[in-house]
């Protein structure tokens, strides 16, 4: 590969990967970014290497991961419900069912899902160098990644780069332009006659598919012509005349997608066709596999071209160096063996406890035969990027159905075998096609099989909890008449019913057409291999023709017209389509991929300071507010920012003063304002117009901010929706939203879940650390300054102003000593353990205990999330100790006063903790003494021990009515927070359904991306959302998050037009923004406890709403 200047630059990388079944399409794409220093020396390209196989890294953990999304839960695995068993009516005795399970999903997949990636690991070489097989996707997405790390000329890098976004742009767009024409069954583009409704009627159309012409530009002619041969064959020839012999050959009652009737014939056809060619290659191989052990002395390394070795081959620098990586990195055989038998033995071991009529030697059997079918299938995807996954499981549940019989649960037998052998065959072919795309991105094969490894790991566990989060929700899933109503399911059981009646209940001559169609490609491929290669390479490939048997004709149309487009193009400029025709493939594959993922929304949001670097917003602000007045930098640069502060500052507080006027009533004014329409407002999804977000917004960091608008879209977009629906059946119709017994309990303690995972595992990071230190403290000079750590992890050499080499130097020297916090901590707790009680009897002792344990890891929780978003939720920790304390005292014993006290006792440790974080952020950027702020604390905390009441007790002497519904002082909060002491004394079993269920998930998801974080490359890291900020807008609402992004827009684009001054000023407008909305809140409060009220409500009513209330007015009137 030649050495050549890769410019300083900052791509977005996106690869993509098509997976085709036989009932739907999906597309799913990753999207990471890469920045290089221009360099001119050998290190350049290993730099550049890198970045490719880490690009190529995470692009197969995520298609091992998402892969599962056809792993069977609306098919096979579904198929075993009694939901589906009923529908079938046939065979639905408790032998043939099994109703879903998270805990056996799990288990299932865990079992069976790695046996494919072992099962051809020796095989890798052949298949990648030897046959060259072409892997169309695989090829797009190295394509895609080479373009943006490409060896080649800055010039013809960048008109290639150019080609292939257009060729994109082209794609995305016309995949949006088909969606508006799509509104119903068989509408649209993609059923559009193009040749008339009898050839439609006969699957012969153009389907105006982007990737498929895409994929054809890819794939040599002779697989298209093959495609195309085998549509006419069949869908042309052989299904219409023996559709002409309905009610002769096969019922002329059979339903379309019986295989008693005509679909018998097309799977059981493409089926030999298959099997025949994968049987011949797979023994081919076999048999190069034993010579090349006697002709290794002779030969070198064996490269094909249409499977024959030339003699002389003029191979390029690129292909050797492509060629040795690959070789040279290898997975050894052992590996592959050792670990597919203890797979091998695992699954014989367990999969019959958990489908008892699938027998120890089913399994066995199937095992045997896996890599076969593996391979077959492997071999065709190569081709042609079709995965004939489903085509497999079909025949395993014929014949492993067929074996046990009716009378040993033959039904559910088979379904079982054929997810095993679906799964095997899959993983396998998606490991293949990854390895040809690692082959052409020099990515590092052991590397990528790790990360396939990890990512189905991954797969196993978060596929079975989303199907079963959809499971749970509708009651009515798989029902014919419902929202999801399954048809694959009813499909697959159907078949299975059938395969135990064994081969003789095909339809009439199938079983002939099968063994004619099975020697037909061995004949094929033997003409093939004998022939002379200027006549071999016009002989089709049975496995291309294979194909279009079962699924139709189209895609094979399409990919002719890729062809004759690149041919055209070849004749007529043979340079420009020999360079940038795979990037304009590239570009249709990945843009009409792309465009699945809107379209599928459419379908359906010390330490603490230094080395974390957590923001506390407010806390900054207050910081650059008083730096402002005493800054160290000049005095040119400080009088602008000071004056950029101040009108900010007067902006914000007269934007407040505005909004007041018309807030007249509830929901009324810019803060209600539904910017998205009433149905996103009511759901949350809403601007309201608050200049303190979005001030915090400019302040906080990107991810920080995207992280809150996905888990306020994963939540309120996704997730209440849902759980809403099943209003009645999770929990009770009548109760109050604002009940924990309702819809309100999941908000609650789903974001309780999140954050206790995310902060219990940074805590105990922080432990690792702090004891790792001492370790290593003999090891390492002393240095002046602490290291500085970047999204937790350390950087090896910060560039740190000397600002905050001061600010560091004087935050870690005067120090608090840390026996003083141990020693205060424990007095308070033993005085608080003795006196508390005293004041609230149903509170014990043990219960003060075991809240002063917990308190500093809620504690650290809570500081960190308000680091982070600026969002102290020391309530929701204080609702916890409700339910927990409250639950453990019982109604009998005080219940509801214990866990009020306790909600108090929490409440005030976990908010004064992190106010003094906030604090001590501020008086590092100010270079305060933290000793002196400390004490400034301690001083304020006890004051407000004397004034906060006296306050309350004169406004609850002053107004007889306080805390009475519909007077001034109606004091909601109370009301609300005594109703959950109330549940709380119910305990965990009292929440609503499947709670503490998505409670579990939710905190092992939490652990689980910080772990991603912190073991991903730090480019990759760096866009993996914080399960902190996600959790935040889980329990508090959208509109925030929205504020937030706009913050981060706002500072983006400042940056890209004049970046100094985006830097320079940024924070000052930030500071601004929130200390001039703030500061409102005080004249405000005047005005209210003045009585003077705002004069206008302004509220948003929909055009029904309106009628109703113009007529209401017009008959005041």
């Amino acid at each position: 590969m030649r050495q050549e200047t890769v410019a300083s630059e900052k791509k977005r990388t996106l690869a993509s990967n098509s997976f085709k079944g036989w009932a739907n399409d999906g597309v799913e794409f990753f999207r990471g970014d890469s920045c290089d220093e221009r360099k001119e020396s050998d290190g350049q390209r290993n730099k550049l290497f890198s970045l490719r196989n880490q690009t190529k890294m995470v692009d197969l953990l995520r298609v091992s991961l998402f892969g599962f999304s056809a792993s069977g839960f609306g098919s096979y695995l579904f198929g075993m419900s009694s939901m589906i068993a009923n529908q079938a009516t046939k065979l639905n005795d408790s032998q043939n069912i099994k109703d879903p399970n998270l805990g056996w999903m799990i288990g299932f997949l865990f079992v069976v899902s790695f046996l494919g990636l072992f099962s051809l690991v020796p095989l890798r070489k052949i298949m990648i160098i030897d046959y060259k097989l072409i892997y169309p996707s695989g090829t797009a997405t190295a394509y895609l990644i080479n373009s943006f790390h490409t060896p080649q000329g800055e010039k013809l890098a960048g008109e290639q780069v150019g080609t292939l976004c257009k060729s994109f742009a082209c794609s995305f767009l016309w995949g949006f332009f088909q969606w508006f024409y799509s509104a119903g069954k068989d509408c649209g583009f993609r059923a559009f006659p193009t040749f008339g409704l009898k050839a439609y009627e006969n699957k012969f159309y153009f389907d105006f598919s982007a990737t498929y012409v895409g994929v054809g530009m890819i794939c040599p002619h002779i697989v298209n012509l093959s495609l195309l041969l085998g549509a006419i064959l069949s869908w042309g020839i052989m299904w219409p005349l023996i559709s002409n012999q309905k009610g002769h050959w096969y019922p002329a009652d059979a339903l379309p997608d019986s295989l008693h009737g005509l679909q018998g014939y097309r799977v059981f056809t493409a089926v030999a066709l298959i099997l025949g060619d994968g049987l011949y290659n797979f023994l081919k191989v076999l048999r190069r596999t034993t010579s090349s052990f006697i002709s290794a002395v002779l030969k070198g390394l064996p490269i094909s071209d249409d499977e024959r070795a030339p003699k002389n081959l003029a191979i390029s620098f690129d292909d050797e160096r492509r060629t040795e990586v690959f070789v040279k990195d290898h997975i050894p055989p052992w590996v592959a063996y050792g670990c597919y038998v203890v797979i091998a033995t695992l699954s014989i071991s367990t999969v019959p406890l958990i489908f008892p009529p699938l027998k120890w030697y089913h399994i066995l059997v199937a095992h045997v035969f896996a890599p076969v079918a593996a391979f077959c299938n492997a071999y065709g995807f190569g081709l042609t990027d079709w995965s004939l996954v489903s085509t497999y499981g079909k025949l395993a549940i014929f014949v492993f159905g067929a074996w046990a019989g009716a009378d040993h649960g033959g039904v559910l037998t088979g379904l079982a075998a054929c997810g095993l052998m679906m799964i095997a065959v899959a993983t396998a072919s998606d490991l293949m096609q990854n390895f040809k795309t690692g082959y052409l991105t020099l990515a590092s094969p052991r590397s990528m099989f790790a990360s396939h490894v990890i990512g189905t790991a991954m797969g196993c566990v978060i596929a079975p909890c989303v199907f079963w989060l959809f499971y749970k929700a509708f009651d009515d899933i798989g029902s014919p008449d419902s929202q999801y109503p399954a048809p694959n399911a009813i499909i697959h059981r159907d078949m299975a019913i059938l395969g135990i009646d064994g081969f003789s209940s095909l339809p009439k001559h199938c079983l002939s057409l099968f063994y004619l169609f099975f020697a037909l490609a061995i004949a094929i491929n033997l003409a093939k291999d004998v022939s002379p290669n200027r006549i071999a390479r016009f002989i089709p490939i049975p496995m291309a023709m294979a194909i279009p048997f079962y699924i139709g004709a189209s895609f094979a149309i399409d990919m002719c017209i890729g062809s004759v487009i690149l041919y055209v193009w070849t004749k007529m400029n043979k340079g420009k389509a020999s360079a940038f025709g795979p990037a304009v493939a590239s570009g249709l594959i990945c843009g009409d991929g792309m465009w699945g993922v809107p379209q599928g929304v459419l379908a359906l949001a010390q330490i603490m300071i230094i080395d974390y670097k957590l923001i506390y917003p407010s806390g900054t602000a207050t910081a650059y507010l008083i730096n402002g007045f005493h800054t160290p930098q000049g005095e040119k640069l400080a009088k602008k920012q000071v004056r950029t502060l101040g009108k900010f500052f007067v902006y914000s507080f007269l934007w407040g003063f505005f909004q007041w006027f018309y807030t007249a009533g509830d929901d009324c004014g810019f803060e209600a304002f539904p910017t998205f329409g009433l149905k996103a407002y009511a759901n949350e999804f809403y601007f309201d117009f608050s200049a303190t977000y979005v001030g915090v917004g400019m302040i906080c960091p990107y991810i920080v901010n995207v992280s809150l608008l996905l888990g306020a879209i994963l939540s309120w977009g996704l997730m209440w929706p849902l759980i809403n629906n099943q209003k009645g059946h999770w929990y009770s119709a009548d109760i109050p939203p604002s009940s924990l017994h309702s819809l309100q309990g999941y908000r609650v303690f789903l974001a309780v879940a999140l954050i206790l995972g995310d902060g219990l595992y940074n805590i105990l990071k922080v432990l690792h650390r702090t004891i790792y230190s001492f370790v290593s403290a003999a090891r390492k000079r002393p240095t002046s300054s602490l290291p500085i750590s970047d999204g937790g992890r350390a950087v090896t050499s910060p560039a740190a102003s000397f600002d905050d080499k001061r600010r560091t130097e004087m935050f870690v020297k005067d120090q608090i000593p840390k026996w003083v916090a141990y020693v205060g901590y424990n007095a308070i707790a033993i005085v608080s353990i003795v006196t508390i009680p005293h004041l609230f009897p149903p509170l014990k002792w043990y219960h003060i205990l075991v809240a002063y344990v917990f308190a500093p890891l809620l504690a650290f929780c809570n500081a960190y999330g308000c680091g982070l978003t600026d969002w102290n939720l020391a309530s929701t920790y204080g609702k916890l100790a409700i339910f927990v304390f409250g639950a453990w005292a019982g109604a009998h014993h005080g219940g509801v006063l214990a866990g009020l006290a306790a909600c108090g006792v929490m409440m005030s440790i976990v908010a004064t903790a992190s106010d003094l974080m906030q604090d001590f952020k501020t008086g590092y950027l100010t270079l305060a003494s933290p000793r002196s702020m400390f004490v400034s604390q301690v001083i304020g905390t006890a004051m407000g021990c004397v004034i906060a009441p006296c306050v309350f007790w004169l406004f609850y002497k002053a107004f007889d009515d306080i805390g009475i519904p519909g007077t001034q002082y109606p004091a909601p909060y109370a009301l609300i927070y005594r109703n959950m002491a109330i549940l709380g004394v119910d305990g965990f079993s009292s929440l609503p359904k499947h709670c503490l269920t998505l409670c579990c998930i939710f905190f092992v998801l939490a652990i689980v991306i910080n772990l991603a974080r912190d073991t991903c490359p730090k480019k990759v890291a760096r866009f993996i959302p914080i399960p902190m900020a996600m959790a935040i807008p889980f329990y508090i609402g959208t509109s925030f998050a929205i504020d937030m992004c706009l913050g981060s827009a706002i500072l983006y684009v400042w940056e890209r037009i004049n970046k100094a001054k985006a830097d320079a000023f940024g924070p000052a407008v930030a500071s601004g923004l929130i200390c001039g909305d703030g500061i409102w809140s005080l004249p405000q409060g005047v005005l209210a406890l003045a009585r003077v009220k705002p004069p206008i409500c302004m509220k948003f009513l929909s055009r029904k709403m309106n009628n109703n209330v113009d007529a209401y007015i017009e008959t005041l009137s």
